[in-house]
């Protein structure tokens, strides 16, 4: 796989979601993609905290896709 990649992980694991960690994410990573720990926030992190989550999405689209919006200043 070529194509940039963020991988969002909950930085609260809940066992509910049986989410894997951030090192048990890495090794399967392609060369381009980047996990970002979201410190403080469960499986639901984009209901928890919109705003936080959209901003990182918008800054990664920013930098790795031509003409990409930004994230709107704060």
């Amino acid at each position: 796989v070529r194509c940039p990649l963020l991988a969002l992980v909950a930085g609260i694991a809940e066992s509910i979601a049986g989410q894997p960690s951030a090192a048990e994410i890495g090794p399967y990573l392609p060369v381009s993609g980047r996990i970002e720990v979201l410190e403080g926030l469960g499986h639901f992190a984009h209901v928890e905290d919109p705003a936080g989550v959209a901003a990182r999405v918008l800054s990664f689209l920013a930098e790795t896709v031509p003409n990409a919006p930004g994230p709107s200043p704060s």
